[in-house]
């Protein structure tokens, strides 16, 4: 909390000195004179914060600089210090970082590589702000923590890496033309399986990417899927289910525009939904949606499928971690938003592999 008044305060003065290297000046405002530490910060007084900055390219950000007799740390990037840089290219972040101020690259219009340093960092609200370009992130390898709605504004981020020792990660879904996660082999959290993220044992399906395209095939051994797993994924057109699923959210699907079927593998019905007192299967999709099952368990699967109007609410209040009074409400459907027997198709499965 220090570190970020700190860093506030520095917008509320002139920078103290500034440092030239690779064609590029920085400017910097003493924040610690007594630890000699420094904030990266804009040229000029806080009525100078939203004027562009004459960055471009590449820049690398030292984790020293030297000012008269003095040495100093970088430990901070303050508030609006590279806001408007509209020819910054990139920005690599120096060991030792601790925070970066609120609006840091507000409007960095052609920012696409961001490169934080090993230490977690605090990021302030907006950093990244109106910075549409972003498409390569690395988070820190010693961070176990991470929002990725700092990045909530760029369409163009596909990939993203977990590091080893992230264990709490934390709006994936504000990244919209997410593709793909991948997670290092050392993360004892984590583990990803054809772009889609799972718990480190692989029985929860944690996230599929929002920008994920095509099929979805659900590992085998998955026992859960968490709320909203899939939900917003809206270039997925099939969903594979594996036998060993037992536990779905009825609603998993509805936001999925581009849905053309949901394929279970189990042999027989599992509940998806509390309605009338009882746990029942059912599934709020479109008409359109084909619900393929196994074919010797077509009958079993229609005469268990409820898809009449009325309320219908999760049964796991907890699943996907999310807390029980705002989810657990019960909601009412009609008739034509659930999936009905007609929809259900029987087809050959696989042999069981295990």
């Amino acid at each position: 909390m220090t570190a970020c008044v700190l860093l506030a305060l520095t917008s509320l003065q002139a920078h103290d000195f500034s440092v030239t290297g690779n064609g590029q000046t920085l400017y910097f405002a003493v924040t610690d004179s007594i630890h000699n530490h420094v904030a990266v910060t804009f040229e000029g007084k806080a009525a100078d914060a939203s004027k562009p900055k004459a960055v471009s390219g590449i820049v690398e950000i030292p984790a020293r600089v030297v000012s008269g007799k003095r040495t100093y740390r970088v430990t901070g990037i303050a508030d609006k210090a590279f806001c408007n840089a509209d020819r910054l290219e990139g920005i690599v972040m120096p060991s030792g970082l601790t925070a970066i101020g609120a609006f840091a690259f507000e409007g960095c219009q052609q920012l696409q590589t961001v490169i934080f340093p090993s230490n977690e960092v605090t990021v302030g609200e907006g950093a990244f702000f109106r910075c549409p370009s972003v498409s390569r992130v690395s988070i820190g390898t010693d961070w176990t923590g991470v929002d990725l709605r700092m990045f909530r504004w760029s369409d163009r981020l596909a990939e993203l890496n977990i590091p080893a020792r992230l264990r709490r990660l934390h709006n994936l879904k504000a990244l919209r033309g997410l593709e793909r996660i991948t997670v290092d082999g050392a993360n004892p959290y984590y583990k990803s399986v054809d772009g889609v993220l799972y718990n480190a044992d692989g029985t929860l399906l944690l996230a599929c990417p929002r920008a994920y395209a095509g099929k979805v095939v659900v590992a085998d051994g998955t026992t859960a899927v968490a709320r909203d797993a899939m939900s917003d994924c809206l270039e997925v057109t099939e969903v594979e289910l594996p036998a060993s699923l037992a536990t779905l959210s009825y609603r998993e699907f509805h936001r999925m525009k581009g849905l053309l079927s949901v394929s279970f593998m189990s042999a027989a019905p599992i509940a998806t939904a509390l309605h009338g007192g009882k746990q029942v299967f059912a599934l709020q999709v479109g008409p359109s949606v084909t619900v393929n099952v196994p074919k010797d368990a077509l009958k079993d699967y229609r005469r268990q499928l409820v898809g009449e109007a009325g309320e219908y609410s999760f049964l796991d209040p907890q699943a996907g971690g999310t807390p029980p009074d705002t989810l657990n409400l019960p909601v009412s459907l009609q008739a034509g938003q659930l999936a009905q027997p007609t929809q259900l198709k029987g087809v050959r499965t696989q042999p069981d592999k295990q």
